[in-house]
């Protein structure tokens, strides 16, 4: 028998052992979960990672057998489920910043208690670091933006390398041309460059910023349902921009808060007309959408008191007025 004949009749072999496994198992409880050499991250923040569950402890299970709300339910090995837990974890450590990282498993099973324990044998190995950072499509940026971007970064030269990290990082920096009128801008790419020789990375942000955009006018519209009107100046005058301004999303969202904390309106929302704007114009107009409450209102009050030794009950009636006199003020009695 040649040595490739040899190989082929040894995977068989090994193959249909391991199906046999696997048909054993499919009624075994995960006794246990354990993590060996994770020097870098607890237990717990692994086992977050995973889906197998140890099963829980006989009592919960009796619990359970009585009422599914009482107790918890026995926890079963998953071959598919284990097998993709262990690319999660192979995922979260290169995630991490630990792409050498080498992840062994140990399976222990008891034939008797049918039961089997699983053992995850960590090697970490070098973890990347961020040795630079570089911006790709800034040049010729206004100083507010620069200043934006360089002040409260997510990541600096130094960090430890993280996926998620630089993901928040460029949300960040979208948001920043976003706030300072560069509506159009596009993500070309954020790339991230391992270095072989000494395992820190080198992390590109590529931007193409697009037109500067600014605020165009401003329409208000009321619901033509709701009975009450609202005084348009005074919308108007609870917005953090007006037309001129440098068009910003930030402004845009707190001006929506602004209308809500009046308690004047059901609903309001501001809404860019995105698709008006032109590149000969680059103005955005804008859409004051608002539905006022009913400006008058009497609620029935209750009260309880021991005056005099009796047990006395007290009614009443509270009055709002949501727009008293106008100009959004609140009077309550």
């Amino acid at each position: 028998m040649n040595r490739r004949i040899l190989h082929t009749v040894f995977l068989v072999a090994a193959c249909f052992s391991f199906a046999r496994a696997q048909e054993r198992w499919e009624n075994f409880e995960v006794s246990g979960i354990r993590f060996e050499g994770n020097e870098t991250f607890r237990d717990d923040a692994l086992l977050a990672v995973m889906r197998t569950k140890e099963t829980p402890g006989g009592f919960w299970k009796f619990l359970y057998k009585i009422s599914e709300k009482l107790g918890d339910r026995p926890e079963y090995i998953d071959r598919v489920q284990f097998a993709q837990d262990y690319a999660r974890l192979k995922s979260f450590y290169i995630d991490q910043g630990f792409f050498s990282s080498r992840i062994d498993t140990l399976l222990r099973t008891d034939f008797g208690r049918k039961t089997i324990s699983l053992t995850f044998l960590v090697h970490e190995g070098q973890r990347s670091i961020i040795d630079s950072i570089q911006y790709v499509g800034f040049d010729a940026l206004p100083p507010s933006l620069i200043e934006e971007i360089e002040s409260r970064p997510l990541i600096e030269v130094g960090d430890p390398f993280i996926t998620e990290h630089v993901i928040n990082e460029r949300a960040r920096i979208v948001n920043a041309f976003f706030n300072n009128g560069f509506a159009d801008v596009h993500v070309d790419s954020v790339a991230a460059h391992r270095y072989t020789s000494t395992n820190n990375i080198t992390v590109n942000f590529a931007l193409s910023p697009g037109k500067r955009y600014l605020f165009g006018g401003i329409a208000v519209r009321q619901d033509s349902l709701a009975p009450e009107r609202a005084d348009e100046e005074v919308i108007l005058r609870h917005l953090d921009f007006k037309q001129g301004d440098f068009y910003s999303e930030a402004k845009r969202v707190d001006s929506e808060r602004n209308l809500n904390r009046l308690g004047v309106f059901e609903t309001s929302r501001i809404e860019p007309i995105i698709g008006m704007k032109s590149d000969s114009l680059l103005e955005i107009p804008t859409q004051v959408f608002v539905r006022p409450r009913p400006f008058q209102e009497l609620v029935p009050e209750i009260g309880v008191n021991d005056e005099n030794n009796a047990f006395n009950i007290l009614l009443g009636v509270g009055y709002n007025n949501r727009n008293f006199f106008g100009g959004a003020r609140n009077f309550e009695t």
